[in-house]
């Protein structure tokens, strides 16, 4: 459990981008990430919906705010949404074992303020990884949904 907040944290520190008034979907980095002018509370039930909306099944939810506070941080709103297709997940896991640790995939969800900020694994920064090409456009797709959850969430009411 600290190994995942700890490297779920590392790698929003480390990999988020600055912000900007006019970036609304970060996608040029190896972290997708935008920042929701909803509360938290609606902001999870908002991506849930959406995930939801895309085909997309919420596998679990996990609190991580426990080992924020161990590690020094304050907060109560910080939550890990494991998500995937089924049928995916046991496709890839089944054939490239190097994915599994990726699988499902994970959106971060933390309060910022009045705001949330929501952060996705870029799945195009797994391509290096796999000596499969065939996978690179599943990688590519995913980016374009991902990016699409992210903006949805964005406008949502």
């Amino acid at each position: 459990m600290r190994l995942l907040v700890s490297l779920v944290v590392s790698l929003v520190l480390i990999c988020s981008p600055v912000w900007s008034a006019e970036s609304k979907v970060s996608e040029d980095e190896k972290i997708l990430v935008t920042r929701v002018q909803h509360n938290f509370d609606e902001t999870l039930d908002i991506i849930r919906h959406v995930l939801y909306q895309n085909g997309f099944t919420v596998a679990h939810i996990q609190r991580c705010d426990g080992g924020l506070k161990e590690m020094g941080y304050e907060t109560d709103k910080y939550r890990v949404v494991f998500f995937g297709r089924l049928p995916e997940v046991r496709e890839i896991s089944q054939s490239h074992a190097e994915l599994i640790p990726f699988l499902p995939f994970k959106i971060l969800i933390y309060a910022e303020g009045k705001e949330s900020v929501v952060s996705i694994l870029n799945p195009e920064s797994l391509i290096p990884m796999v000596k499969d090409k065939s996978l690179t456009s599943r990688f590519e797709t995913w980016k374009k949904e991902f990016v699409q959850i992210l903006q949805q969430a964005q406008v949502a009411e």
